[in-house]
């Protein structure tokens, strides 16, 4: 999330890339929330985006609900084995 937050403060910051409705705080914490509350799905904006930083952090949505069901499913196959215990003696 970390990475994504610094992300945005390149698009926003360096590249000029607008896209708020409301205005937006430019510190570390707006940042990493924004990044936080895409990363997570969960979508809770202080200020609406719009524009270019809207499909910035939708694919942030799309790589974090990515990552999340990819875990899901390695560690639902690793704790399915009958085999579990005995592999973690060898």
């Amino acid at each position: 999330m970390a990475w994504f937050a610094f992300d945005l403060y390149l698009a926003y910051e360096v590249l000029g890339l607008r896209g708020f409705e409301n205005t937006f705080t430019k510190n570390a914490q707006a940042y990493l929330h924004l990044s936080a509350s895409s990363f997570t799905t969960l979508g809770a904006f202080s200020s609406s985006p719009t524009g270019n930083i809207a499909l910035i952090l939708d694919m942030i949505s799309l790589t974090g609900f990515t990552m999340l069901t990819w875990s899901a499913t390695h560690y639902y196959s690793i704790f399915s084995r009958k085999n579990y215990a005995e592999d973690l003696k060898q």
